[in-house]
């Protein structure tokens, strides 16, 4: 019975600690954010899709159910839009499918 509960323990803790690891397919910029505990408080999920062969990454926090933004970023952090709930749609949306267009590849 120990030894189960013991198995059973340790399997959680390792499959906890792997969820907040960096995605090997995140490139440095969003891992080095992944890894600062206090910039990342907050990410919920990272998630891709590809705009014309370039990879955009969704950082999503839930903000934007509190009235406030989450940002799109290219590899390169660099930002390429929003998604915000209480605010007109900015024209780069338009390039984004639905929600479920985004593969989730970072999960807090």
């Amino acid at each position: 019975m120990n030894k189960s509960l013991l198995l059973l323990l340790l399997f959680i803790s390792c499959a906890c600690k792997k969820r907040e690891e960096a995605s090997p397919n995140l490139p440095a910029c969003l891992k080095t954010l992944v890894a600062d505990k206090q910039q990342s408080a907050s990410l919920q999920t990272i998630r891709l899709q590809k705009i014309k062969g370039e990879k955009h990454y969704w950082l999503n926090t839930d903000a934007r159910h509190l009235d406030g933004a989450e940002y799109i970023v290219n590899a390169s952090c660099d930002t390429v839009c929003l998604i915000c709930t209480e605010c007109i749609p900015p024209e780069c949306m338009k390039k984004y499918g639905d929600e479920e267009d985004w593969k989730i590849i970072w999960r807090k």
